[in-house]
């Protein structure tokens, strides 16, 4: 089963190719369509029965693959079979029928239909292909995206076969043909499950607040008196009870936390072998700072930086003050 942090950290990631998700109306709809995708993907990949330990909704994100992979789902059309491929369901909302994989590698620029297996084994184009089904309209139905963020319409002819906006219309998009339109359905009936249970989380991490000086933080940081769920686990805050003060470890470096701000979301820190009272006091030999990994995701605005210290000034590098007597030639410089 896979961490729910380890599954937002994905989603976060892979949300920034597609316009909306996530980001579309006020925070409450914001919120609303997140736990919707959960809700959604979780009964796809379950692996709980209704007396399973902690309930059947802790069970999320349990099988990848399809249970029952040896159907080819292949239809003919414009999208071709090639020998020896499956399209069986994988990833989050296990995709199905070589269409599917056709689209989606189409339009997220991968060749899904030779490489089909790249759902179950890339955890970046698996959570893309879900993040693509869920804002592309399935045949003459909607988007899930467009339904649950309120910009989908139903015509008079759909609300007359009972389609009227909210979660249910989306169970009907995903797998309506086989849940809906016969009355009760445990299928049904476990994703409406899925979609309640986010709530309970919340509550349970809403009031558990990381607090240590003047820092007092919640999510996405973990740490202190916090269950590990209500927090991303490369993000863990430590209080050193004697000096009062907010430590982090990021990629094995060890940095003191100056401040957060709250509303530019600007995380302040200092690295530990830097600083002596606020004063600069770089050491030999000095490790370089690389964020390139979970959870940092460099963008295009993203540019290295150098440090060079003790060593000659170049009137090409810009100079900025250190007050240490032992190293005067200190200078900054990107690539």
């Amino acid at each position: 089963m896979v961490s729910t942090l380890i599954v937002l950290s994905l989603i976060i990631t892979t949300a920034r190719s597609f316009n909306g998700f996530g980001t579309t109306g006020d925070l409450t709809t914001r919120k609303r369509e997140l736990a919707a995708f959960l809700a959604q993907t979780s009964h796809e990949t379950t692996g709980g029965w209704p007396s399973a330990p902690d309930g059947p909704y802790a069970w999320r994100y349990c099988f990848i693959r399809e249970q029952n992979n040896d159907q080819a789902y292949c239809l003919p059309g414009v999208w071709p079979c090639p020998r020896g491929r499956l399209y069986y369901g994988r990833g989050p909302f296990q995709l199905a029928y070589n269409f599917n994989y056709g689209q989606a590698g189409r339009d997220i620029g991968v060749d899904l239909i030779n490489n089909p297996d790249l759902v179950a084994t890339n955890p970046t184009i698996s959570f893309k292909t879900a993040i693509w089904f869920w804002m592309t309209p399935q045949g003459n139905k909607p988007s899930s995206h467009n339904v649950i963020v309120g910009q989908w319409t139903p015509s008079a002819a759909e609300r007359d076969a009972g389609w009227l906006p909210g979660y249910g219309v989306i169970t009907n998009i995903i797998n309506g043909e086989l849940e809906c339109g016969h009355g009760p359905d445990d299928r049904v009936a476990d994703r409406i499950g899925f979609y309640r249970s986010p709530s309970q989380l919340y509550e349970k991490c809403r009031d558990a607040v990381f607090k240590c000086g003047n820092i007092s933080i919640g999510y996405p940081f973990s740490g202190g008196d916090r269950e590990p769920e209500c927090g991303h686990p490369n993000l863990e805050l430590r209080c050193d009870d004697f000096t009062n003060t907010t430590k982090i470890e990021i990629v094995g470096i060890k940095y003191k936390v100056l401040d957060i701000h709250h509303e530019s979301r600007i995380l302040r820190i200092a690295r530990e072998d830097f600083i002596n009272n606020g004063s600069c006091r770089p050491q030999i030999p000095i490790q370089d700072s690389i964020l390139n990994s979970e959870p940092f995701v460099p963008g295009s605005r993203n540019t290295n930086l150098t440090l060079l210290y003790d060593c000659q000034s170049s009137s090409s590098l810009g100079i900025f003050p250190c007050n240490s007597s032992n190293y005067n030639n200190v200078s900054i410089t990107t690539d």
